[in-house]
């Protein structure tokens, strides 16, 4: 959680943006993986993969924004990935590159 991630983040500064992962169901998940998109101002801040989650259990993922003091201005989208074995879930973002 969220299901989509919004966030604004300054031109040559930092913003963190965290998320929660939870595991609904009632087997172990095995090792969870943060894939992102190749962008050089978006990076995964927490230790991945994660440990795996039993059912009912939750973690945070904490990603780390840095845009280049000259990135345009505009949003940018995209979709992180989990991913723990076979199963991938998309985490749909939009982050907006401010002054």
């Amino acid at each position: 959680t969220p299901m989509e991630l919004v966030a604004g983040m300054k031109r040559g500064g930092q913003a963190l943006v965290e998320l929660s992962i939870v595991n609904g169901g009632g087997s172990p998940s095995g090792p969870i993986s943060v894939l992102t998109p190749d962008l050089p101002w978006l990076h995964v801040a927490t230790t991945t993969p994660l440990t795996s989650l039993a059912g009912g259990e939750t973690n945070r993922v904490t990603l780390q924004l840095t845009p280049a003091a000259d990135l345009p201005f505009g949003e940018y989208t995209g979709a992180l990935m989990l991913q723990a074995g076979a199963l991938q879930v998309p985490v749909p973002f939009l982050f907006r590159s401010l002054a």
